[in-house]
């Protein structure tokens, strides 16, 4: 027998060590490798952008304006957080916990702080300017690299969608006109658009254009090539923008009531489960419950005489019968299936057995 040299041992171990961890960090290692590889080709590709900025603005400004979006939400989300800590956001979750008790006080201590401002102040503004920029940026892009079909297909879109706007600003002109100026407001504005789309004689024209329109807006860019990686990477801005970068300071502000909640939540858990234990524990007997277990052990040991004389048949028939059908070695494969199952009611008759002496003992019967 050949003996391997101790280098080549080392190396075995190695492999077989490394081969035995692989199972369990595979889908960490691949989930850490991924994250890691995005965030270093936005950073490459944001560093070539602004260093090749005057070869190719439009394709850069595409790379550059998500990305600007995301880190101005980014530093706003962190100006508003500090603002939450210097104003006692914690201190006075605290308060809420020790005013109102533990689940209440999770529930009172829950608070959106100024992070509203992200969406309906200044810094969402901005933003909404920068994705509008965006957009302009993509369309420049497609005009660019298109033939004539498809940017007559465009400009087509562009008129579906300015005869949809003036129709819809007519139609909402009128409506102030006929009832007052103040009627249309912000907040009744969806409530002027159910009613345009519900009494215009032309509702489904001006929803056919519409849709259309809107539809031909976002298809066409994204059959382009060209456009549709600037397409993804704005809308993985916005999604950046407007919903994680908020989520992540939303649970920065609120981490005492969600762990409050958490904690609460697990112990009523906890506590259902004890119950369910000690019920289990102290048992629910009743006398009536002899009358019933001597029933179903007359009837288990009926089931093991009738599986042990079946069994015996089986046997018998494998020994002394003409085994043409069947062979000898299959029914005594079913015999000893019988046998096993006539065991199976030994045991349950012999637990019904112990728990009829119980209960007797019990009950004094």
């Amino acid at each position: 027998m050949e003996i391997l040299p101790l280098k080549k041992k080392k190396r075995l171990f190695r492999f077989y060590r490394a081969l035995k961890n692989t199972k369990n960090s595979t889908l960490r290692e691949i989930s850490r490798g991924l994250f890691k590889k995005m965030i270093e080709e936005v950073y490459e590709k944001t560093k070539m952008a602004i260093k090749e900025f005057k070869n190719n603005p439009v394709h850069n400004l595409a790379i550059l304006l998500p990305v600007f979006m995301s880190l101005f939400m980014l530093i706003c989300g962190a100006v508003l957080y500090i603002t939450f800590i210097a104003k006692g956001g914690y201190p006075a979750q605290i308060q809420s916990f020790r005013d109102n008790g533990w689940w209440e006080g999770a529930k009172a201590g829950f608070s959106a702080g100024r992070l509203g401002e992200l969406y309906n102040g200044i810094f969402g503004k901005i933003v909404g300017y920068m994705v509008v920029t965006n957009i302009v940026i993509i369309m420049i892009n497609y005009f660019k690299v298109n033939g004539k079909v498809k940017r007559i297909l465009m400009i087509i879109d562009y008129v579906a969608i300015a005869l949809v706007i003036v129709s819809f600003l007519m139609f909402l002109f009128q409506m102030g006109i006929y009832y007052d100026r103040n009627y249309i407001t912000d907040e009744r504005f969806f409530v002027v658009f159910g009613i345009a789309v519900k009494y215009t004689i032309a509702r489904n024209i001006f929803l056919a254009t519409a849709l259309g329109s809107i539809g031909g807006f976002i298809l066409l860019p994204l059959i382009t090539k060209a456009c549709r990686w600037m397409v993804g990477y704005m809308g993985l801005g916005v999604l950046t923008s407007f919903a994680l970068i908020p989520l992540f300071f939303w649970v920065l502000q609120n981490i005492l009531p969600l762990l409050g909640s958490v904690a609460f939540i697990a112990l009523i858990i906890v506590g259902i489960w004890i119950m369910v234990r000690i019920m289990s524990a102290l048992g629910t007997d009743h006398p009536e419950d002899i009358e019933f277990k001597q029933i179903e052990l007359k009837k288990a040991r009926e089931r093991a005489n009738d599986y042990r004389a079946s069994a015996d048949g089986y046997f018998k028939s494998a020994n002394e019968g003409l085994n043409i059908l069947t062979s000898a070695e299959d029914k005594r494969k079913i015999g000893r299936d019988e046998l096993k199952k006539a065991s199976a009611e030994d045991k349950y008759a012999k637990k019904l057995q112990e728990d009829i002496d119980r209960l007797k003992n019990k009950f004094d019967k």
